[in-house]
């Protein structure tokens, strides 16, 4: 199909308008329908628990409408199984950065040392340093949305939809302040516009850009 993608999208808005309202419609009458029959269903139920028992004949015709009354709900179920369904739609989530983060480039942020980095007895890094300086951009972990002008992130792009997760991309590629994080997306990596460090037993390096081209 040539169809343009701004056509294809308002189409498609409409179609879901078109199904919200049917089935907002169609919610409407079945409630109106299950109140009627409520009625019925009570007021035969009620008749039936006061029929004398001298009167069979009574009797017998309350318990042939109530087998009618119970095939008919039978078929209220068989109609509301084809009953219209409410669109599940996603949609991406829209977010900004409030006020002026700018940090002055060069200001120290962060100045970290570790001479060893070890889980139980095993050595997982030695000599581990990270300075980080007003205006740059390192790796990416758990989005931290404030008023902050320096943001740890933790995997911040992990589990989001895949329309969402474009989002959060440029939402911190253009921030103005300071990031510092740890991402596993790839995507993220190849947008991302400061340095990307790795994790290595010798400490953090820098990525060779090749990594993630």
């Amino acid at each position: 199909s040539n169809t343009p993608y701004s056509a294809y999208m308002a189409a498609r808005e409409a179609a879901l308008v078109r199904q919200e309202a049917q089935a907002q419609m169609e919610k409407r009458e079945r409630a109106a329908r299950q109140e009627r029959f409520l009625r019925i269903y009570q007021a035969v139920e009620y008749a039936q628990n006061t029929v004398s028992r001298q009167d069979p004949g009574t009797g017998r015709l309350l318990k042939k409408k109530m087998k009618a009354v119970k095939s008919l709900e039978k078929r209220f179920e068989r109609e509301d199984e084809r009953q219209t369904e409410r669109p599940n739609v996603e949609y991406p989530i829209d977010a900004v950065f409030q006020g002026d983060h700018t940090l002055p480039a060069g200001k120290r942020c962060l100045d970290v040392t570790l001479p060893l980095v070890q889980a139980g007895d095993r050595v997982l890094a030695r000599n581990v340093t990270l300075r980080l300086t007003g205006g740059e951009k390192v790796l990416l972990l758990s989005l931290l949305l404030s008023d902050a002008n320096v943001l740890i992130a933790d995997e911040p792009t992990r589990n989001l939809s895949p329309l969402s997760a474009p989002v959060v991309r440029r939402l911190l590629c253009g921030f103005e302040g300071c990031v510092l994080g740890v991402t596993h997306d790839r995507t993220l990596l190849q947008m991302w516009p400061g340095r990307i460090l790795l994790f290595t037993p010798e400490g953090l390096q820098d990525a060779p850009p090749e990594m993630w081209s």
